[in-house]
């Protein structure tokens, strides 16, 4: 062991690092929002020292990652985008979308995906909430609102602590929507809703 460290301190030896980039602190798909597609692959292959193949390979990657974490609080919607990204790979693969044109298609994605919303959806649903409803119902605007404001007029305090809380939330949500099965698959969305 002694003689290992030795080795270690005689023969291997690193250089302090060095600072490529002023956004090391700033996430990759708000580093594409700010700069641009293109400012964004040139920052990554800086930093990577890397080619453009691996950085958009990095960006498609971080672009999947946040769409399996939104998959969590809105199935409906990150499903949606994880079939337009599996797509474009696919067109990418198969020469049927240029490399450029995919570039821009990920910029575009990364933007709603990070939003968490299209462009087309009502200016109505302002929050992450009320637009994982939407997206879960299948994009009815009233039923969201309505199962919004249903929670937020009989929604007990503290109702994620004890099942009887969780009970009467439930019970309200199917008063309106009456049917048990829509019922819990939407309270399952609500649940992991900060907002709620």
């Amino acid at each position: 062991e002694a003689g290992m460290r030795q080795l270690i301190d005689n023969f291997i030896a690193a250089d302090e690092p060095t600072k490529i980039s002023t956004f090391d602190d700033v996430p990759l798909l708000d580093l594409i929002e700010k700069l641009g597609i293109h400012k964004a692959m040139e920052q990554l292959q800086k930093k990577s020292g890397g080619d453009a193949k691996s950085a958009a390979e990095t960006i498609t990657h971080n672009v999947r990652s946040r769409i399996i974490k939104g998959q969590l609080t809105d199935p409906a919607y990150f499903k949606k985008m994880s079939q337009v990204l599996d797509e474009m790979i696919k067109d990418l693969r198969n020469k049927r979308l240029a490399y450029e044109t995919y570039l821009d298609k990920i910029a575009e994605l990364a933007a709603k995906v990070k939003a968490g919303r299209d462009d087309d959806t009502p200016a109505s649903l302002t929050t992450p909430g009320l637009r994982a409803l939407y997206y879960n119902m299948d994009e009815d605007e009233s039923k969201a609102l309505l199962v919004h404001n249903i929670i937020r007029t009989k929604c007990p305090d503290d109702w994620r602590a004890t099942k009887a809380k969780e009970r009467v939330l439930q019970s309200a949500i199917n008063d309106e929507l009456k049917d048990a099965e829509e019922t819990m698959r939407v309270f399952e969305i609500v649940k992991k809703q900060s907002e709620y």
